[in-house]
């Protein structure tokens, strides 16, 4: 029979060990962190909802305003992509293809609320084939109320125009990338 292992088990010799390297003061403000964890409880995340600045007062912001928070969402992207591609840089065996695999697939395509949905030919063509004018551009299938389009995007594959494996291979062919140069490469190349 199976047991399952509680969260209060005790500590592993390592990680006690581990402890003692830490001065006393900065392990007394981890341990009270932990403790407002526990007080607290997990948070339960609302993945689908859209972030506050996609919105003005309840509803969607401007083309414009969420356009500006998705070049800052590229801002913010770019910055960690310079970042791992100088950790990658330094010591490229450290952790081997593993590495890359998380920059393209954890990274670049799970970092949140960064897609201009629904902006290909096939997309428009095939929501032009219903008769409606609902202007969806730039909105996910979760603010579309149109059923007409919403049938219609069920006949669309989702593809990205430049495939992911674009973003982690890009770290292997220059020697001197910036955040500068992601970003660039995210704003023409990321869709």
């Amino acid at each position: 029979m199976l047991h399952r292992i509680r969260a209060t088990a005790r500590p592993s010799p390592v990680s006690m060990a581990l402890a003692l390297i830490v001065n006393k003061r900065k392990m007394d403000k981890y341990t009270e962190l932990r403790r407002k964890w526990e007080q607290k409880k997990a948070r339960r995340l609302q993945l689908r909802q859209r972030p506050d600045s996609d919105l003005n007062e309840g509803e969607l912001a401007s083309d414009a305003d969420r356009i500006n928070n998705i070049k800052k969402r590229f801002e913010h992207l770019s910055e960690v992509l310079a970042l791992l591609y100088k950790i990658y840089r330094e010591n490229k065996s450290l952790y081997g293809d593993k590495f890359l695999a998380f920059v393209g697939n954890e990274v670049v395509r799970e970092w949140p609320w960064k897609d201009f949905p629904f902006i290909s030919k096939a997309a428009y063509n095939e929501i032009r084939s219903t008769g409606s004018h609902t202007k969806i551009t730039g909105l996910l299938a979760t603010d579309i109320s149109d059923q007409k389009i919403k049938t219609a995007l069920k006949n669309l594959r989702y593809e990205h125009w430049t495939p992911i494996s674009f973003f982690r291979d890009v770290f292997d062919l220059d020697e001197c990338l910036t955040q500068e140069d992601f970003y660039n490469i995210l704003i023409h190349y990321y869709r």
